[in-house]
């Protein structure tokens, strides 16, 4: 009986062993943040009822342990048990082919030795069956010299010969044909090896899903991580049209990513949300007040402080990441307290004479990605601490971990910006054009755009495709027209041109994000400049330089000096210029025109306005002056500007025209 329950028991525990399966999987979604990616592979498995370990393979190295997230499509029964990510080397691969290889190469060799084995039998028999045929001819020669040879005996003879040797010639050929392929098989092989040989070691990751069936079923598994190589920032394109009076703002996302693995054809999603960051609330803590016994200084002059050359010492650990590309790894690392060793969020981290950088996030760690080899002094700054300058190594397909310390301060230091590096290029990527049309019209937007009281998000409404190869690609996320309003300004004294700015209100439901715009009126480009943060119903302001459709000239057209008085007399000197206005627009143009008096500085100077002497009776205090005109399609208007500066003649004045 006991025996009967033991092999039960052994029965019901080998049943109910998890079984591996190996299963492969495809990226499926992707939602790129401003310096990272949530990722979504879809796996099909067929799965046994019971325990099952399901086993994605070939996994970014990139990606957080701590982020992997599982879930079964469907209403199938199945539950979750265990997770686990593991991270693998493909050098051991490579040894483990390169060993099989080698072992069938052995094997091969051995046939080939053997095929050459019994070629070498077969030259034995050939020989011999010509040395018999040879004896047989003499033989036969000295029978018919004694009439005892037959012609039968003739046909024996070279019968048995010719058997022989047709049997022996057919089998050399075979076993010539065999060492034939036996060669061309080692040397594909050998091939093979020289490529593996070749191929850059590399790391991934594997993930290990145990879950529990209650049948056997198709089923389908979302594997979500979070990655931090990846990214995405906005950039603009807006194209004025004058006549019109509208504004075309494209709107792109550039996107990279250099996970090691390629987005094909997925659902591609834009956040301006921040992942990982702090959502806990804050505690306060007791705020302690001491005095503090100044330290005494020694008298020395007073120089310029210089950076000391020496930096502290911090033991730096390397560890592997072949998803990176060649010639650059990456830093990470901890910052925290040196009083009670807490970590330090907000941490401003950045590589001088670099725009690379990162902040610490709410446990103290930081990741600078996609740094070039090289050494490099990292400058680690938080308010309320110390400022420390770390030197450390970067290498090539590396990840240097560091865990940095900062001392309390009681004197706030200064702020330091951190900006990350982004190669900008033209992608040929499609273009999108909207004919001229009503402002009622329809917005052509181009994303489904999702707004929550956190963060937007674009949804790009076709498959995308984003290459990891760490290069930057632009996907069009939104075309929108808007009526735009101009304002028209010209300073004739410093620059005889009209200047046009335009203002467009955001009546979108999502802000528009800092970020480069490339302006062009009347499809041609005109300026590049830098966009912050609009958000909706706030006004979005471009100059878009110089109207040339306008123009504008200020001359001199009398200048004279009238003294009197020869003992203590005045000096008198009248200024006469003509302002021409003339606008070549198809419409009437308000223009906002300035221009200035000279200010005395002295008393004895005396300065008036002659002409025009009604629109300008209340001048301000820095004497400028200004006009609002309207000028209709076709027009030349012609403004005056006469005025008077006297001073006793005795008197040198400066700054004079």
């Amino acid at each position: 009986m006991k025996r009967f329950m033991f092999i039960l028991l052994v029965f019901l525990a080998t049943s109910t062993l998890a079984k591996e399966i190996q299963s492969e999987s495809k990226v499926a979604s992707a939602t790129v943040f401003r310096n990272r990616a949530m990722v979504v592979r879809e796996a099909s498995v067929n799965v046994s009822k019971g325990q099952n370990t399901i086993k994605i393979s070939e996994m970014t190295s990139d990606l957080l342990d701590e982020t992997v997230r599982v879930s079964v499509q469907g209403n199938f029964r199945v539950k979750i048990l265990d997770v686990n990510v593991e991270r693998q080397y493909t050098i051991e691969i490579q040894k483990e082919r390169i060993r099989y290889m080698q072992a069938k190469i052995d094997s091969l060799e051995e046939l080939k030795k053997a095929a050459s084995d019994q070629l070498a039998i077969l030259e034995s028999k050939k020989a011999f069956v010509e040395s018999l045929k040879a004896e047989s001819v003499k033989l036969e020669n000295q029978k018919m010299l004694l009439e005892k040879s037959t012609v039968q005996d003739w046909s024996n003879m070279l019968g048995f010969v010719d058997t022989n040797l047709n049997a022996i010639y057919k089998d050399m050929r075979k076993q010539n044909q065999h060492i034939k392929e036996l060669d061309e098989e080692i040397a594909a092989i050998q091939q093979n090896m020289r490529q593996t040989q070749r191929d850059e070691a590399k790391d991934f990751k594997e993930i290990f899903i145990e879950l529990d069936a209650d049948r056997a079923a198709s089923i389908v598994l979302d594997i979500s991580y979070i990655t931090q190589s990846a990214s995405w920032y906005p950039t603009y394109d807006a194209r004025v049209d004058i006549d019109d009076q509208t504004i075309e703002l494209s709107y792109y996302a550039m996107v990279q990513q250099s996970t090691g693995e390629d987005w094909q054809d997925v659902d591609l999603d834009f956040s301006t949300a921040e992942p990982l960051s702090v959502k806990s609330i804050p505690e306060l803590q007791r705020w302690y007040l001491n005095t503090r016994t100044p330290a005494l200084r020694r008298s020395r002059p007073s120089t310029p402080s210089a950076p000391s050359a020496s930096y502290p010492r911090i033991n730096v650990d390397y560890t592997p990441n072949f998803g990176l590309a060649n010639g650059i790894g990456a830093i990470s690392g901890y910052v925290r307290s040196a009083t009670d060793r807490d970590p330090l969020p907000g941490a401003n981290l950045s590589l001088q004479g670099t725009r690379l950088g990162a902040a610490s996030d709410r446990n103290g760690k930081f990741y600078i990605a996609n740094v070039p080899m090289g050494s490099y002094q990292l400058d680690v700054n938080v308010i309320g601490y110390g400022r420390q300058i770390v030197k450390v190594d970067v290498l090539a397909k590396q990840t240097a971990s560091l865990n940095i310390t900062l001392a309390e301060q009681a004197l706030e230091g200064e702020a330091v910006t951190v900006m990350a590096e982004r190669n900008t290029f033209l992608d040929q990527s499609k273009s999108f054009e909207t004919g001229a049309g009503s402002l009622e019209k329809e917005k052509a937007v181009y994303t489904q755009v999702e707004q929550s009281e956190l963060a937007t998000t674009f949804k790009v409404p076709v498959k995308s495709s984003v290459p990891g190869d760490n290069n930057t690609h632009k996907v069009t996320l939104a075309i929108d027209e808007m009526p735009v309003s101009f304002d028209y300004t010209s300073i004739p004294k410093k620059v005889p041109a009209v200047f046009l700015k335009g203002k467009a209100a955001n009546t979108n439901d999502y802000p528009l994000l800092e970020g480069n715009i490339n302006v062009f009126v009347d499809n041609e480009f005109v300026n590049k400049t830098y966009l912050k943060n609009i958000v909706p119903t706030d006004t979005l302001e471009l100059t878009l330089g110089v109207d040339n459709h306008i123009t504008v000239e200020k001359n001199l057209i009398n200048k004279f000096t009238e003294n009197k008085g020869l003992i203590k007399g005045s000096r008198k000197i009248t200024y006469e210029y003509e302002i021409v206005l003339k606008n070549n627009r198809k419409t009437e143009k308000t223009i906002r025109l300035y221009d200035q008096l000279p200010i005395p500085m002295d008393e004895k100077i005396k300065v008036e306005l002659i002409e025009p002497d009604k629109e300008m009776k209340d001048l301000s205090n820095d004497r400028k002056l200004d006009w609002t005109l309207k000028i209709k399609a076709g027009e030349e208007k012609k403004i005056p500007l006469k005025y008077v500066v006297e001073f006793p003649q005795n008197l040198s004045v400066y700054g004079l025209e």
